[in-house]
């Protein structure tokens, strides 16, 4: 069990954790939308079975993505990809 308020400051040791995490709750966003008769599905081709590409996203998921992410960023910055990592860009 991971104390609560323990930062990990080693790469090594927070990749694990970082990993994780997005694989448990953020698997879904390496998907796409796609429409059937009137109705948005979100497919995600990196689940393994093919009854399990469809995914019905929810605003729980969506909340709960969102939640995680900036866990990631606060928690572990040294083991994230990059600073700006799950951050969104601006455009005009």
């Amino acid at each position: 069990m991971k104390p609560e308020n323990i930062k990990i400051i080693n790469r090594s040791k927070g990749e694990a954790r970082v990993k994780t995490m997005i694989r448990a709750h953020l698997y879904w966003l390496s998907g796409f939308p796609y429409k059937i008769d009137e109705t948005v599905y979100w497919c995600c081709p990196a689940l393994s079975e093919l009854d399990k590409h469809r995914v019905s996203v929810t605003p729980k998921m969506i909340s709960k993505a969102h939640r995680i992410i900036n866990e990631l960023r606060r928690d572990y910055p040294v083991a994230l990809p990059g600073p700006h990592w799950g951050r969104t860009i601006a455009t005009n």
